[in-house]
């Protein structure tokens, strides 16, 4: 029987391995940025939009994509890696620099689907609570 990913999550966090804890977390909260309303990506990125959701989100989905040594369910990799597509697949006119209205397009739409289905089978609404102290953790030690 598979194991789900949070199961698979503290396993790790268990046996000591916090890089991959990290990844995890930063994966989880990648998926959140890119899931929010386009209200709360307007309101919640300081610099760039286009530049910010890029590197934290996309960004850090493909990281985790390319350096997570372990086997996760194909379902949930199949949906991080559409979201990666669905990211690469943006108009100029969706990810324009310095422009908050970006996240109120139309392309935008599938893409916060994508990662709220991929948050939902990461499980992240049992452990986002844990996700900034983990984070701390994993940073402080690694």
């Amino acid at each position: 029987m598979e194991s789900t990913i949070p199961t698979q999550f503290w396993g790790l966090y268990a046996a000591g391995e916090l890089k991959r804890v990290l990844q995890f977390c930063e994966l989880g909260k990648a998926l959140e940025l890119l899931a929010s309303s386009a209200e709360d990506q307007e309101s919640s990125i300081p610099d760039c939009p286009a530049c910010e959701v890029w590197g934290m989100g996309f960004g850090a989905v493909q990281q985790f994509i390319e350096n997570f040594p372990d086997p996760l369910p194909s379902d949930f990799t199949d949906a991080i890696q559409r979201l990666c597509e669905l990211g690469g697949g943006l108009s100029e006119g969706a990810l324009r620099c310095w422009d908050r209205s970006i996240f109120s397009s139309p392309e935008w739409a599938p893409i916060r689907v994508e990662a709220n289905k991929a948050l939902a089978m990461l499980g992240w609404g049992s452990l986002m609570i844990h996700a900034d102290e983990l984070l701390k953790e994993c940073r402080g030690v690694i």
